[in-house]
Protein backbone atom coordinates (compact mmCIF):
# COMPACT_ATOMS: atom_id res chain seq x y z
CA UNK A 1 0.00 0.00 0.00
CA UNK A 2 2.84 2.39 0.80
CA UNK A 3 4.57 1.65 -2.50
CA UNK A 4 1.37 2.31 -4.38
CA UNK A 5 0.86 5.58 -2.53
CA UNK A 6 4.45 6.60 -3.26
CA UNK A 7 3.59 6.90 -6.95
CA UNK A 8 1.52 9.99 -6.10
CA UNK A 9 -0.13 12.33 -5.78
CA UNK A 10 1.51 13.15 -2.45
CA UNK A 11 -0.71 15.47 -0.45
CA UNK A 12 -2.13 15.90 3.04
CA UNK A 13 -4.80 13.28 2.45
CA UNK A 14 -2.10 10.77 1.53
CA UNK A 15 -0.24 11.45 4.78
CA UNK A 16 -3.45 11.01 6.77
CA UNK A 17 -4.20 7.74 5.02
CA UNK A 18 -0.69 6.44 5.67
CA UNK A 19 -0.95 7.42 9.34
CA UNK A 20 -4.29 5.66 9.83
CA UNK A 21 -3.05 2.61 7.93
CA UNK A 22 0.05 2.45 10.10
CA UNK A 23 -2.01 2.61 13.30
CA UNK A 24 -4.21 -0.26 12.18
CA UNK A 25 -1.35 -2.38 10.88
CA UNK A 26 0.72 -1.79 14.01
CA UNK A 27 -1.84 -3.85 15.92
CA UNK A 28 -0.43 -6.79 13.98
CA UNK A 29 3.22 -5.70 14.19
CA UNK A 30 4.74 -2.41 15.42
CA UNK A 31 7.29 -2.43 12.58
CA UNK A 32 4.58 -0.79 10.48
CA UNK A 33 5.24 2.43 12.39
CA UNK A 34 8.82 3.18 11.23
CA UNK A 35 7.79 2.42 7.65
CA UNK A 36 5.07 5.06 7.90
CA UNK A 37 7.55 7.55 9.34
CA UNK A 38 9.95 6.91 6.46
CA UNK A 39 7.15 7.42 3.95
CA UNK A 40 6.02 10.71 5.49
CA UNK A 41 9.55 12.11 5.73
CA UNK A 42 10.29 11.13 2.14
CA UNK A 43 7.04 12.67 0.92
CA UNK A 44 7.81 15.91 2.76
CA UNK A 45 11.19 16.22 1.04
CA UNK A 46 9.76 15.24 -2.35
CA UNK A 47 6.68 17.49 -2.46
CA UNK A 48 6.88 21.28 -1.97
CA UNK A 49 3.18 21.32 -1.02
CA UNK A 50 3.99 19.35 2.13
CA UNK A 51 6.64 21.82 3.23
CA UNK A 52 4.02 24.46 3.98
CA UNK A 53 2.63 25.24 7.44
CA UNK A 54 -0.17 22.69 6.98
CA UNK A 55 2.30 20.05 5.82
CA UNK A 56 4.61 20.60 8.77
CA UNK A 57 1.63 20.35 11.13
CA UNK A 58 0.59 17.07 9.51
CA UNK A 59 4.15 15.77 9.81
CA UNK A 60 4.19 16.67 13.51
CA UNK A 61 0.89 14.85 14.06
CA UNK A 62 2.19 11.73 12.35
CA UNK A 63 5.51 11.69 14.23
CA UNK A 64 3.98 12.26 17.67
CA UNK A 65 1.14 9.83 16.96
CA UNK A 66 3.55 7.13 15.83
CA UNK A 67 5.75 7.66 18.89
CA UNK A 68 2.76 7.47 21.24
CA UNK A 69 1.47 4.32 19.54
CA UNK A 70 4.88 2.66 19.80
CA UNK A 71 5.15 3.44 23.52
CA UNK A 72 1.66 2.07 24.13
CA UNK A 73 2.08 -1.13 22.11
CA UNK A 74 5.65 -2.16 22.83
CA UNK A 75 6.55 -2.87 26.49
CA UNK A 76 9.74 -1.28 27.83
CA UNK A 77 11.52 -4.63 28.25
CA UNK A 78 11.12 -5.35 24.55
CA UNK A 79 12.57 -2.15 23.09
CA UNK A 80 16.25 -3.05 23.04
CA UNK A 81 17.99 -4.56 20.00
CA UNK A 82 19.02 -7.74 21.79
CA UNK A 83 22.01 -8.48 19.57
CA UNK A 84 24.52 -7.19 17.05
CA UNK A 85 22.47 -5.14 14.54
CA UNK A 86 25.07 -5.28 11.75
CA UNK A 87 25.55 -9.03 12.09
CA UNK A 88 21.79 -9.51 12.22
CA UNK A 89 21.24 -7.53 9.02
CA UNK A 90 24.01 -9.31 7.09
CA UNK A 91 22.76 -12.71 8.24
CA UNK A 92 19.16 -11.88 7.30
CA UNK A 93 20.17 -11.16 3.72
CA UNK A 94 22.39 -14.23 3.61
CA UNK A 95 19.58 -16.51 4.78
CA UNK A 96 17.17 -14.88 2.33
CA UNK A 97 19.48 -15.70 -0.58
CA UNK A 98 19.66 -19.31 0.73
CA UNK A 99 22.49 -20.45 -1.56
CA UNK A 100 24.70 -19.54 -4.52
CA UNK A 101 21.75 -19.69 -6.90
CA UNK A 102 19.89 -17.07 -4.87
CA UNK A 103 23.00 -14.89 -4.76
CA UNK A 104 23.37 -15.17 -8.54
CA UNK A 105 19.76 -14.09 -9.08
CA UNK A 106 20.29 -11.13 -6.75
CA UNK A 107 23.42 -10.17 -8.71
CA UNK A 108 21.59 -10.27 -12.04
CA UNK A 109 18.77 -8.14 -10.66
CA UNK A 110 21.31 -5.65 -9.32
CA UNK A 111 23.08 -5.47 -12.68
CA UNK A 112 19.84 -4.95 -14.61
CA UNK A 113 18.72 -2.21 -12.23
CA UNK A 114 22.14 -0.57 -12.50
CA UNK A 115 21.84 -0.55 -16.30
CA UNK A 116 18.52 1.29 -16.00
CA UNK A 117 19.69 3.75 -13.36
CA UNK A 118 22.14 5.48 -15.72
CA UNK A 119 21.43 6.37 -19.35
CA UNK A 120 23.53 5.19 -22.28
CA UNK A 121 26.99 3.69 -21.90
CA UNK A 122 27.12 4.67 -18.24
CA UNK A 123 24.42 2.14 -17.48
CA UNK A 124 26.37 -0.68 -19.13
CA UNK A 125 29.51 0.23 -17.21
CA UNK A 126 27.53 0.30 -13.97
CA UNK A 127 26.02 -3.10 -14.78
CA UNK A 128 29.41 -4.69 -15.50
CA UNK A 129 30.90 -3.19 -12.35
CA UNK A 130 27.95 -4.52 -10.36
CA UNK A 131 28.44 -8.03 -11.77
CA UNK A 132 32.09 -7.92 -10.68
CA UNK A 133 31.05 -6.85 -7.18
CA UNK A 134 28.40 -9.57 -7.06
CA UNK A 135 30.94 -12.20 -8.07
CA UNK A 136 33.29 -11.00 -5.37
CA UNK A 137 30.47 -11.14 -2.86
CA UNK A 138 29.66 -14.74 -3.77
CA UNK A 139 33.34 -15.71 -3.52
CA UNK A 140 33.64 -14.05 -0.11
CA UNK A 141 30.30 -15.46 1.12
CA UNK A 142 28.86 -11.96 1.50
CA UNK A 143 25.16 -11.38 0.62
CA UNK A 144 24.56 -9.76 -2.77
CA UNK A 145 21.01 -8.50 -2.18
CA UNK A 146 22.17 -5.16 -0.70
CA UNK A 147 23.70 -4.34 -4.10
CA UNK A 148 20.29 -4.63 -5.70
CA UNK A 149 18.66 -2.55 -2.99
CA UNK A 150 21.30 0.15 -3.39
CA UNK A 151 20.79 0.38 -7.16
CA UNK A 152 17.01 0.40 -6.77
CA UNK A 153 17.39 3.34 -4.38
CA UNK A 154 19.83 5.09 -6.75
CA UNK A 155 17.45 4.70 -9.66
CA UNK A 156 14.54 6.07 -7.62
CA UNK A 157 16.66 9.01 -6.51
CA UNK A 158 17.58 9.88 -10.10
CA UNK A 159 13.88 9.83 -10.99
CA UNK A 160 13.11 12.18 -8.08
CA UNK A 161 11.15 9.53 -6.14
CA UNK A 162 12.50 10.44 -2.72
CA UNK A 163 9.54 8.82 -0.97
CA UNK A 164 10.43 5.49 -2.57
CA UNK A 165 14.06 5.93 -1.52
CA UNK A 166 13.04 6.57 2.09
CA UNK A 167 10.68 3.61 2.12
CA UNK A 168 13.28 1.32 0.59
CA UNK A 169 15.89 2.49 3.09
CA UNK A 170 13.60 1.84 6.05
CA UNK A 171 12.73 -1.64 4.80
CA UNK A 172 16.38 -2.41 4.11
CA UNK A 173 17.27 -1.55 7.72
CA UNK A 174 14.42 -3.52 9.32
CA UNK A 175 16.65 -6.57 10.04
CA UNK A 176 18.67 -4.35 12.40
CA UNK A 177 15.63 -3.74 14.61
CA UNK A 178 15.45 -7.43 15.57
CA UNK A 179 18.92 -8.77 14.76
CA UNK A 180 18.24 -12.49 14.96
CA UNK A 181 19.32 -13.07 11.35
CA UNK A 182 15.89 -14.30 10.30
CA UNK A 183 15.13 -13.77 6.58
CA UNK A 184 11.64 -12.62 7.51
CA UNK A 185 12.71 -9.06 8.17
CA UNK A 186 14.55 -8.73 4.85
CA UNK A 187 11.60 -9.78 2.69
CA UNK A 188 9.94 -6.36 2.80
CA UNK A 189 12.98 -4.70 1.25
CA UNK A 190 12.70 -7.12 -1.66
CA UNK A 191 9.04 -6.20 -2.14
CA UNK A 192 9.92 -2.52 -2.42
CA UNK A 193 13.02 -3.14 -4.56
CA UNK A 194 10.96 -5.03 -7.13
CA UNK A 195 8.65 -2.05 -7.53
CA UNK A 196 11.42 0.54 -7.44
CA UNK A 197 13.36 -1.33 -10.12
CA UNK A 198 10.50 -1.29 -12.64
CA UNK A 199 9.00 2.13 -11.93
CA UNK A 200 9.29 4.61 -14.81
CA UNK A 201 10.28 1.89 -17.28
CA UNK A 202 7.98 2.93 -20.10
CA UNK A 203 10.01 1.05 -22.69
CA UNK A 204 9.96 -2.22 -20.77
CA UNK A 205 6.29 -1.82 -19.89
CA UNK A 206 5.49 -1.17 -23.56
CA UNK A 207 6.83 -4.61 -24.41
CA UNK A 208 4.18 -6.16 -22.18
CA UNK A 209 1.51 -5.18 -24.71
CA UNK A 210 2.86 -7.98 -26.91
CA UNK A 211 1.75 -10.55 -24.34
CA UNK A 212 -1.71 -11.94 -25.03
CA UNK A 213 -4.13 -13.62 -22.63
CA UNK A 214 -3.41 -17.08 -24.02
CA UNK A 215 0.30 -16.58 -23.34
CA UNK A 216 -0.41 -15.75 -19.70
CA UNK A 217 -2.71 -18.77 -19.41
CA UNK A 218 -0.05 -21.05 -20.86
CA UNK A 219 2.59 -19.78 -18.43
CA UNK A 220 0.26 -20.15 -15.45
CA UNK A 221 -0.65 -23.68 -16.52
CA UNK A 222 3.03 -24.58 -16.84
CA UNK A 223 3.79 -23.12 -13.40
CA UNK A 224 0.93 -25.09 -11.85
CA UNK A 225 2.08 -28.31 -13.51
CA UNK A 226 5.64 -27.80 -12.28
CA UNK A 227 4.44 -27.02 -8.75
CA UNK A 228 2.31 -30.16 -8.65
CA UNK A 229 5.18 -32.21 -10.02
CA UNK A 230 7.54 -30.89 -7.36
CA UNK A 231 5.03 -31.55 -4.58
CA UNK A 232 4.52 -35.11 -5.80
CA UNK A 233 8.25 -35.78 -5.76
CA UNK A 234 8.94 -35.92 -9.50
CA UNK A 235 12.61 -35.23 -10.33
CA UNK A 236 12.43 -31.96 -12.27
CA UNK A 237 15.83 -30.67 -13.43
CA UNK A 238 17.12 -27.58 -11.59
CA UNK A 239 13.75 -26.87 -9.92
CA UNK A 240 13.91 -29.92 -7.65
CA UNK A 241 17.28 -28.80 -6.35
CA UNK A 242 16.05 -25.25 -5.78
CA UNK A 243 12.92 -26.44 -3.96
CA UNK A 244 14.68 -28.97 -1.73
CA UNK A 245 15.43 -26.52 1.14
CA UNK A 246 11.75 -25.55 1.28
CA UNK A 247 10.57 -29.15 1.26
CA UNK A 248 13.15 -30.04 3.91
CA UNK A 249 11.79 -27.40 6.29
CA UNK A 250 8.23 -28.66 5.93
CA UNK A 251 9.31 -32.28 6.18
CA UNK A 252 11.14 -31.78 9.48
CA UNK A 253 7.98 -30.31 10.99
CA UNK A 254 5.96 -33.29 9.79
CA UNK A 255 8.60 -35.68 11.12
CA UNK A 256 8.40 -34.07 14.54
CA UNK A 257 4.62 -34.39 14.51
CA UNK A 258 4.75 -38.08 13.64
CA UNK A 259 7.44 -38.85 16.19
CA UNK A 260 5.48 -37.04 18.88
CA UNK A 261 2.36 -39.06 18.14
CA UNK A 262 4.27 -42.33 18.26
CA UNK A 263 6.26 -41.35 21.32
CA UNK A 264 3.24 -40.77 23.56
CA UNK A 265 1.86 -44.16 22.49
CA UNK A 266 5.14 -46.01 23.16
CA UNK A 267 6.82 -47.52 26.24
CA UNK A 268 8.79 -44.26 26.52
CA UNK A 269 5.67 -42.16 27.01
CA UNK A 270 6.75 -40.94 30.46
CA UNK A 271 10.26 -40.02 29.40
CA UNK A 272 11.27 -36.38 28.88
CA UNK A 273 12.72 -35.46 25.50
CA UNK A 274 15.01 -32.79 24.11
CA UNK A 275 16.69 -31.96 20.83
CA UNK A 276 20.33 -32.81 20.24
CA UNK A 277 20.97 -29.29 18.91
CA UNK A 278 19.25 -26.11 20.11
CA UNK A 279 17.11 -24.14 17.64
CA UNK A 280 19.34 -21.09 17.76
CA UNK A 281 18.92 -17.85 15.86
CA UNK A 282 20.64 -17.74 12.45
CA UNK A 283 23.25 -15.33 13.86
CA UNK A 284 24.40 -17.98 16.33
CA UNK A 285 25.25 -20.80 13.90
CA UNK A 286 25.82 -21.48 10.21
CA UNK A 287 22.36 -20.48 9.04
CA UNK A 288 22.85 -21.85 5.52
CA UNK A 289 23.39 -25.41 6.84
CA UNK A 290 20.06 -26.45 8.32
CA UNK A 291 20.39 -30.25 7.96
CA UNK A 292 20.38 -30.93 11.69
CA UNK A 293 18.43 -27.92 12.98
CA UNK A 294 15.18 -28.81 14.83
CA UNK A 295 11.97 -27.03 13.81
CA UNK A 296 11.34 -25.58 17.29
CA UNK A 297 12.91 -25.03 20.72
CA UNK A 298 13.23 -27.45 23.63
CA UNK A 299 10.80 -25.45 25.77
CA UNK A 300 8.11 -25.65 23.08
CA UNK A 301 8.80 -29.36 22.59
CA UNK A 302 8.35 -30.01 26.32
CA UNK A 303 5.09 -28.02 26.46
CA UNK A 304 3.73 -29.83 23.40
CA UNK A 305 4.61 -33.32 24.69
CA UNK A 306 3.16 -32.52 28.14
CA UNK A 307 -0.08 -31.52 26.43
CA UNK A 308 -0.16 -34.67 24.32
CA UNK A 309 0.49 -37.04 27.25
CA UNK A 310 -1.72 -35.01 29.61
CA UNK A 311 0.91 -34.54 32.30
CA UNK A 312 4.64 -33.84 32.80
CA UNK A 313 7.04 -36.75 32.31
CA UNK A 314 7.61 -39.05 35.28
CA UNK A 315 10.77 -40.88 34.14
CA UNK A 316 14.29 -39.52 34.50
CA UNK A 317 15.99 -40.96 31.41
CA UNK A 318 15.87 -38.25 28.71
CA UNK A 319 15.29 -39.12 25.07
CA UNK A 320 17.14 -37.21 22.34
CA UNK A 321 15.59 -36.14 19.02
CA UNK A 322 17.81 -35.62 16.00
CA UNK A 323 17.24 -34.69 12.36
CA UNK A 324 19.07 -35.32 9.12
CA UNK A 325 19.89 -38.90 10.17
CA UNK A 326 22.34 -37.72 12.83
CA UNK A 327 23.25 -40.34 15.43
CA UNK A 328 25.09 -40.15 18.76
CA UNK A 329 27.73 -42.61 19.98
CA UNK A 330 26.48 -44.63 22.93
CA UNK A 331 22.81 -44.16 22.02
CA UNK A 332 20.46 -46.40 20.07
CA UNK A 333 17.59 -45.46 17.78
CA UNK A 334 14.18 -46.37 19.20
CA UNK A 335 11.93 -44.41 16.85
CA UNK A 336 12.49 -43.20 13.31
CA UNK A 337 10.63 -41.09 10.74
CA UNK A 338 12.18 -41.49 7.33
CA UNK A 339 12.38 -38.43 5.14
CA UNK A 340 12.66 -37.86 1.43
CA UNK A 341 14.22 -34.39 1.55
CA UNK A 342 15.50 -33.75 5.08
CA UNK A 343 16.94 -37.14 5.96
CA UNK A 344 15.67 -39.34 8.78
CA UNK A 345 14.42 -37.98 12.10
CA UNK A 346 15.40 -40.15 15.06
CA UNK A 347 14.53 -40.64 18.72
CA UNK A 348 17.59 -41.89 20.60
CA UNK A 349 18.01 -43.51 24.00
CA UNK A 350 21.05 -44.63 25.96
CA UNK A 351 22.21 -48.05 24.75
CA UNK A 352 21.86 -49.64 28.16
CA UNK A 353 18.09 -49.28 27.96
CA UNK A 354 17.48 -49.47 24.21
CA UNK A 355 14.61 -51.46 22.73
CA UNK A 356 13.93 -52.56 19.11
CA UNK A 357 13.46 -49.79 16.57
CA UNK A 358 9.92 -48.77 15.62
CA UNK A 359 10.00 -47.07 12.21
CA UNK A 360 7.67 -44.44 10.79
CA UNK A 361 7.96 -43.79 7.06
CA UNK A 362 7.10 -40.40 5.60
CA UNK A 363 5.32 -40.65 2.29
CA UNK A 364 4.98 -36.93 1.56
CA UNK A 365 6.92 -33.75 2.35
Amino acid sequence: SLVRSARGPLDLRTLLGVFVGALVTSLVHPYALPLAVAFVLGATFETPLLRTRQGVAALAVVLTGVAATYLLLVPSYNRDLGGDPVLGMVTSYATLEVNVVGSAIAGLLAAWTASRAWPGAGGMVAALFTLVLAGAGVAMHVPVLPLWLAWAAAKSLRRGRITMVALLGACALLPMANPTGSPTYAVFAVFVAVCASVFDEQGSEGMLHMIRAEHVLAVLSLMLALALGLRSGLPIPVLSRLAQPLFSEGERTRQLELLGEKLVASPWREHPARFLHPAENPTEYDATDRRFRPPTEDSHLATWLDWKRGQPPAATDTLVLTFGGETVPGMDTVLMARGRYAGDALVLRRSSAALPVDTLVLTRP
